[in-house]
């Protein structure tokens, strides 16, 4: 998170988390559940030094003494942030490659609708001709169409990373 130790025995917990979340009834009920003795796992999004997002597998979990009495909360997570930002990445990526796809549908329904047309200019293997277009049209629609839901699935993710980072849960 960038701190040093010394930096972080001065700090408490909300001091390590952006105050749009601290400010939140989220963040009074995740310390009530916490006090309240129950465990915690998520992905968290945190405040790294310097305002810097910082992306967390956090596990919370009570301490208790002999008699079962709530002592304190431990805290154990693991940096996700370089896997966090590498999907982004990748997300970007896949967006390329989709309209890549797309484009290439596209120009394979021209072929489609000239090679329809060519068909209908020629008695010569006009047969042949509506044959090869009624398929390059149904690629051409099929493609289209796996373009179409890969890019909702990749916005269905970015949607979730963007609650992760909005929500800090």
């Amino acid at each position: 998170m960038g701190y040093s130790k010394e930096e972080l025995l001065k700090m408490q917990h909300r001091d390590l988390c952006f105050s749009s979340f601290v400010n939140s009834a989220s963040y009074t009920e995740f310390w009530k559940r916490l006090l309240a003795g129950q465990t915690f796992q998520d992905q968290v999004l945190r405040k790294g030094k310097g305002n810097k997002k910082v992306y967390l597998e956090a596990n919370y979990f009570p301490l208790r003494d002999e008699a079962h009495n709530l002592t304190g909360v431990c805290k154990v997570c693991f940096d996700k942030t370089k896997s966090t930002s590498t999907l982004i990445k990748s997300i970007g990526e896949i967006g390329q490659i989709t309209n890549t796809v797309h484009e290439i549908a596209y120009n394979t329904n021209i072929l489609a609708v000239n090679t329809a047309l060519q068909a209908v200019r020629s008695s010569v293997n006009s047969n042949g001709f509506s044959v090869v277009a009624k398929e390059m049209r149904k690629l051409s629609k099929d493609v289209d169409q796996s373009s179409k839901d890969i890019r909702e699935t990749v916005q269905n993710i970015l949607h979730q990373l963007n609650v992760i980072d909005q929500d800090a849960y």
